[in-house]
């Protein structure tokens, strides 16, 4: 009998909190705008993750979060069910897609986890490796290694 549990990571609403502070002072006019403008909030939740995701120091505090929170789940799961086989699957959306890459190309992940499939939508971790030397090519081995039979066809890429 297969059950299927789903248990949601949420990083924004944590990491935002980090990141008010530096967002306010990015927008044109501070502190003269109000904190409630349409500027304001335009930057702060359509540009501020993206651009802080470019930030080495940022990506790397927003990666461990995720890391840390992806195992407290794992955990109370653990606890919790008795005859949980410890395998995990990643849904991602977006800028969780690139996280979830930096999670596995960084291993920051557990090696008790384990993660057997990472569904991504919308995700633009193509495009941000194509900025990488051999971006793509590390893509395309990651997905690839221990499958013993791939599933990915070479019109992926």
């Amino acid at each position: 009998k297969l059950r299927v549990l789903v248990r949601a990571v949420e990083w924004h609403s944590k990491m935002q909190d980090k990141w008010r502070t530096i967002l306010h002072r990015a927008v044109p006019g501070f502190p003269a705008a109000p904190r409630n403008s349409l500027l304001r909030s335009t930057v702060q939740d359509y540009f501020g993750d993206i651009i802080l995701f470019g930030s080495e120091r940022w990506r790397n505090m927003l990666i461990d979060e995720v890391a840390q929170q992806i195992e407290a789940e794992f955990d109370a799961v653990s606890a919790a069910y008795e005859n949980f086989s410890g395998k995990c699957s990643l849904f991602c959306h977006s800028l969780g897609s690139m996280i979830a890459f930096e999670l596995i190309r960084g291993n920051k992940i557990p090696h008790r986890i384990h993660i057997e499939n990472v569904f991504c939508l919308g995700s633009p971790v193509a495009a941000y490796l194509s900025l990488e030397t051999n971006g793509l090519k590390e893509l395309r081995e990651i997905l690839l290694q221990d499958t013993g039979s791939p599933q990915v066809s070479d019109t992926t890429f």
